[in-house]
């Protein structure tokens, strides 16, 4: 087993062709937002 790295003392990286080790109920939520900017005798401007 190839060590990579690591993250602290707690979260080891390592390369191994006979374990793998994948997330189990992953879930992840993305959204964007969006602003309107007020401009004085026109009309607001939208940003992402």
């Amino acid at each position: 087993m190839a060590k990579v790295g690591n993250w602290g003392r707690h979260i080891k990286f390592s390369v191994n062709s006979d374990k793998v080790l994948s997330f189990k109920d992953f879930k992840r939520t993305v959204k964007g937002r969006w602003t309107d900017h007020p401009i004085i005798n026109e009309k607001p401007k939208k940003e992402f």
